[in-house]
C-alpha cells in the first residue's frame, strides 16, 4: 500500500513537472538576425522551451509558438536582411505567430537550442548553399585512410567501445594529450568548448526522469485521468508547497521535494535545485532509498556538473554510483579525468562495459587519446559525431578532436585538412573551433610564413567576441613572441586584460607577459642592446613572474654594469640575491662586489667578496671572486694581502706578481710573471697584458743588471706593439737603446735611438723619459745622440 501511495504521488509530481510550462505562457525575449548576402540566420529567443512549428505561407514563413502569447512588451525593432524581413508578431490567445517575408528563393533549415531556449531559422540562397559536414564528408576525410590500414592490435574490432586495451596510467597523471602542442582537453580553449559540449550532452540525455513506466504499471488509465484532473488550477510553486504541507512527514513529501528540485533544474535555477535535492535526500527513507534516493543524488551531482563545480559533484555522484546508477559512474569518471585523477577514472570507465551514454564515451575517448591510443579515440569520436551530425557545435567539437588525434600522430596534413574543413563548413562558434585548431597547427610548423598565417587567424578571432576570443589573445601573443615581436606581444596581452578584466585567463596573461619580458631581455642580450634591456626592465620589472624574477634581476644588473650604471646594477643584483637559488645569488654577490669596486667603494667591495669566500669556499665562482678581491687589494695598495692570495687564475696571479714587485720580492714576481706570460701567449685577447708583462720583466732584469735578459723581454714586448700606446713603444725603444749601450753595442743603440725619435716626434717625450730614467741626465743623454 505504501509503495502504491508513493507511485501515485510521484505521478502527481510528474504531471506537475510536465504541466509547468503549459500553465505559463512563454515570454518573447528577443528576435535577432545575422549573416551575409548568401546566408542569414534568424533567432527567436523565448523564456522557456515550448512547442513550435514553421510553415510556408505564400512567399514567406510563419513561426507558430504554442502558449507564447505574451509579446505585448516587445518594443524592439523587427530585424530584416537581404533574404528576409520580419513583418509582424501577433497572438490569438493560444498561439504566438511571427510572420517572415522572404526576399529571395531560399532553402530553410530549422532547429532549436536550450539554455536559453531559441528557435533557429537558417536561410540559404539557392544555388549558393553552404556545404554541410555530413557523415560522408567526414568519412572521406578521416575514415577512408583508416579503413585501408591493417587492423591495429590496440583496438580489437569486437571491442570498439571498450577500454580494456588502455594501460592503467600512473595515479595523479594529468591527461594533456601533448601539452607542448596544446591539444589538452582540460585546459585552454578546448576546455572552454568541452564544457559547453558536455553541458549540451547532459541537457540532451539527462533531462528526463525515467520512472514513468513504473508509475503506469501501478495505476489504471482511469486513475491517471483522475490525477490529471486534480492538478487543474495549480500553478507555480504554490501547488507544490501546498502538496508538501498536506503530506508532511509521509513518504510522499520527499517525492514532492524531488519534483520541485527537478523543476528548478529544468528552469536553470541551479542553486535552488541543489538545495531541494539535498533536502529530499535527507527526507527519503525505507523503500524509496533504492530508487528515489539514487536518482536524487545523481541529479544533485549532475546540477553541480552543469555548474562546473566538479570537486563538489564528486561526493553525490560517488554515492549514486555505489547504489548502482550507471550514468552517475560515467559522470564521476569524467570529473576525475578532468581533475587529472586518471587512475581512478580508468577504474570506473573499465567497469562500464559497452557504455551508450555520450558523455561516458567522450571521457573514454579522451582517456584513449591521453594514453596514445589514437585509432581507438577516433572510433569513439566518430561514433559521437554520428549521433549529432546536425548539431553544429557538438559535431564540430568531435571533428576537432579527430583532427587532434592526427596532430598528435604527427600527421599534420590530415589534421590541417580537418581543421580547415571545420572552418569552411561551419558557422559561428563551431567555425572558431576550426580556426583555433588550424592556427595552432600552423604555429606548430614554426617557419615564419606559417607563424604569420597563424597570426592572421588569431587576429580575425579577436576582432569579435567568441568563447575562445580571450584565449586567442594569449595565443597571438605567443606567436608574436616567436616572431621576435615582443613589444607587440605585450600590447596584445594588455589589450586582453582591458577587454576581459575578470576573464578566465587574466592570470595566464599576466604570467605570459612576464615570460615574454624575460625572453625579450634574453634576446637583447644576444644583440648586446643594453640600453633597451635597461628600458624594458624599468617598465616591466613588477610583472616578471616569481620563477623568472631572479634570472631577470641578474640579467638587468649585468646590463646596467655594461652601461656603467653601477648603482642601479647593485639594486637589481641585490634582488637577485634575495630571490635566486644559489647559482644566481652567488653570481650576483660577485657582481655586487665588482660594482662597488668600480664605484671606488673599496671597503664595501672587500666586505662583500670576503663574505662570499667565507660562505662559499668551494664555489665555482671562487676564482672570479678572488679576481675582484685582488683588484680591490691592488687599488687599496694592500700588497701584502694581495701577495697572500692563493689562486691559479692568471689574472689574479698577474696582480699578485705586481704586488710582489712592489714589495721588492723580484725573484718571486719574475717566476709568476713567467708563468702568466706562458698562459697569455696562448690566449686570444690577452696581447696587451702580455706586452706589459714583458715590459715589467725587462725593467726587473735591468734593475738586476741582467741587460741581455731585459733586452730579450723588451723585444718580445715590441713584437706586440700594435696593442701598445706610443708612450709604451717609446719606453721600449729607450730601454733597448740603454741596454745596448750598457753592452757596448753602439750601432744597435743608435738604431733604437732613431726609432725613438720617430716614435716621440717633437712632443718632448724623449726629454721626459731621459730625465726620469737615465742616471746620466738629459744633457749627457742628448750628447750621445750625435
Amino acid at each position: 500500500m505504501r509503495k502504491m501511495l508513493w507511485f501515485r504521488l510521484f505521478l502527481i509530481t510528474l504531471f506537475i513537472a510536465s504541466s509547468w510550462s503549459t500553465l505559463h505562457a512563454a515570454v518573447l525575449v528577443d528576435i535577432r538576425a545575422g549573416g551575409h548576402g548568401e546566408f542569414e540566420r534568424v533567432v527567436v529567443e523565448l523564456s522557456q522551451r515550448v512547442e513550435f512549428h514553421i510553415e510556408k505561407e505564400g512567399r514567406g514563413l510563419v513561426v507558430s509558438i504554442k502558449d507564447g502569447d505574451e509579446f505585448k512588451d516587445y518594443r524592439r525593432k523587427l530585424p530584416e536582411g537581404a533574404l528576409f524581413r520580419v513583418e509582424k508578431i501577433e497572438g490569438n490567445g493560444s498561439w504566438l505567430k511571427i510572420k517572415i517575408a522572404l526576399r529571395a528563393d531560399v532553402e530553410v533549415k530549422e532547429s532549436s537550442m536550450d539554455e536559453p531556449f531559441r528557435i533557429v531559422i537558417d536561410l540559404t540562397k539557392k544555388g549558393k548553399a553552404r556545404r554541410t559536414m555530413k557523415k560522408e564528408k567526414l568519412h572521406s576525410l578521416s575514415t577512408k585512410k583508416e579503413t585501408s590500414e591493417k587492423p591495429s592490435r590496440d583496438i580489437p574490432p569486437q571491442k570498439a567501445i571498450s577500454i580494456d586495451d588502455i594501460p592503467l596510467l600512473p595515479s595523479g597523471m594529468k591527461i594533456t594529450s601533448g601539452k607542448d602542442r596544446g591539444v589538452e582537453f582540460n585546459d585552454g580553449w578546448r576546455w572552454i568548448y568541452r564544457k559547453e559540449v558536455q553541458k549540451r550532452l547532459a541537457l540532451v540525455e539527462d533531462t528526463a526522469v525515467e520512472l514513468e513506466k513504473l508509475v503506469e504499471a501501478e495505476l489504471s488509465e482511469e486513475e491517471l485521468k483522475e490525477l490529471k484532473a486534480a492538478l487543474e488550477g495549480m500553478h507555480n510553486a504554490e501547488g507544490l508547497v501546498a502538496l508538501k504541507e498536506k503530506y508532511r512527514g509521509t513518504a510522499i513529501a520527499p517525492v514532492v521535494r524531488f519534483v520541485q528540485a527537478y523543476i528548478y533544474e529544468r528552469k536553470g535555477f541551479y542553486p535552488e535545485a541543489i538545495a531541494h535535492y539535498r533536502l529530499a535526500a535527507e527526507e527519503i527513507k525505507g523503500e524509496q532509498e533504492k530508487t528515489l534516493l539514487r536518482e536524487t543524488l545523481f541529479r544533485e551531482g549532475l546540477v553541480m556538473f552543469l555548474q562546473a563545480r566538479f570537486a563538489d559533484s564528486i561526493e553525490p555522484l560517488k554515492k549514486a554510483y555505489a547504489m548502482g546508477h550507471r550514468r552517475a559512474g560515467g559522470y564521476l569518471a569524467n570529473v576525475l579525468l578532468i581533475r587529472g585523477e586518471v587512475a581512478k577514472a580508468w577504474r570506473i570507465f573499465s567497469k562500464l562495459k559497452s557504455p551508450e551514454h555520450s558523455l561516458t564515451i567522450m571521457g573514454i575517448a579522451d582517456l584513449s587519446m591521453g594514453a596514445g591510443r589514437y585509432r581507438h579515440a577516433r572510433l569513439l569520436y566518430r561514433k559521437l559525431f554520428n549521433r549529432y551530425p546536425d548539431n553544429e557545435e557538438i559535431s564540430a567539437f568531435f571533428i576537432l578532436r579527430l583532427a587532434d588525434t592526427y596532430r598528435l600522430e604527427a600527421n599534420r596534413s590530415q589534421s590541417i585538412r580537418l581543421y580547415t574543413n571545420i572552418k569552411d563548413e561551419y558557422k559561428d562558434e563551431a567555425r572558431v573551433m576550426g580556426m583555433m585548431g588550424l592556427a595552432e597547427a600552423l604555429a606548430d610548423k614554426g617557419d615564419k610564413k606559417s607563424l604569420i598565417a597563424a597570426e592572421n587567424i588569431y587576429r580575425a578571432i579577436i576582432s569579435y567576441d567568441y568563447l575562445a576570443t580571450e584565449y586567442a589573445y594569449t595565443a597571438i601573443a605567443e606567436v608574436e613572441a616567436r616572431l621576435g615581436r615582443y613589444q607587440r606581444a605585450i600590447l596584445y596581452l594588455e589589450e586582453m586584460t582591458q577587454r576581459y578584466p575578470t576573464g578566465e585567463f587574466k592570470y595566464r596573461a599576466y604570467n605570459m607577459r612576464g615570460y615574454i619580458v624575460h625572453r625579450w631581455i634574453d634576446s637583447l642580450f644576444k644583440k648586446n642592446d643594453y640600453h633597451m634591456i635597461a628600458r624594458i626592465y624599468r617598465i616591466y620589472e613588477k610583472e616578471i613572474p616569481f620563477g623568472l624574477k631572479a634570472p631577470t634581476y641578474l640579467a638587468a644588473g649585468r646590463a646596467f654594469m655594461e652601461l656603467s650604471l653601477y648603482r642601479e646594477a647593485i639594486e637589481a643584483l641585490k634582488n637577485a640575491v634575495k630571490m635566486g637559488k644559489q647559482d644566481i645569488s652567488q653570481e650576483a654577490l660577485v657582481l655586487i662586489g665588482f660594482s662597488y669596486m668600480k664605484l671606488d667603494e673599496l671597503s664595501r667591495a672587500q666586505r662583500v667578496i670576503e663574505g662570499f669566500l667565507e660562505s662559499y669556499p668551494e664555489s665555482r665562482l671562487k676564482d672570479r671572486a678572488l679576481r675582484v678581491l685582488a683588484m680591490v687589494y691592488h687599488a687599496k695598495g694592500e700588497h701584502k694581502e694581495l701577495a697572500s692570495i692563493k689562486s691559479k687564475d692568471p689574472d689574479v696571479l698577474l696582480l699578485k706578481a705586481s704586488s710582489l714587485y712592489n714589495l721588492r720580492r723580484y725573484s718571486e714576481a719574475e717566476r709568476i710573471f713567467d708563468q702568466v706570460a706562458v698562459v697569455y701567449s696562448k690566449t686570444k685577447g690577452k696581447e696587451k697584458k702580455l706586452a706589459h708583462i714583458y715590459i715589467t720583466m725587462g725593467d726587473m732584469a735591468f734593475m738586476d743588471g741582467s741587460y741581455r735578459a731585459g733586452i730579450e723581454r723588451y723585444i718580445k714586448a715590441k713584437s706586440l706593439s700594435r696593442w701598445l700606446s706610443k708612450e709604451d713603444i717609446a719606453w721600449i725603444d729607450l730601454r733597448l737603446a740603454e741596454g745596448y749601450k750598457k753592452l757596448g753595442h753602439y750601432e744597435a743603440m743608435h738604431s733604437f735611438v732613431e726609432e725613438l725619435k720617430d716614435t716621440a716626434g717633437e712632443d718632448g717625450i724623449i726629454e721626459e723619459f731621459v730625465d726620469l730614467l737615465l742616471d746620466e741626465g738629459v744633457e749627457r743623454w742628448k750628447e750621445t745622440l750625435h
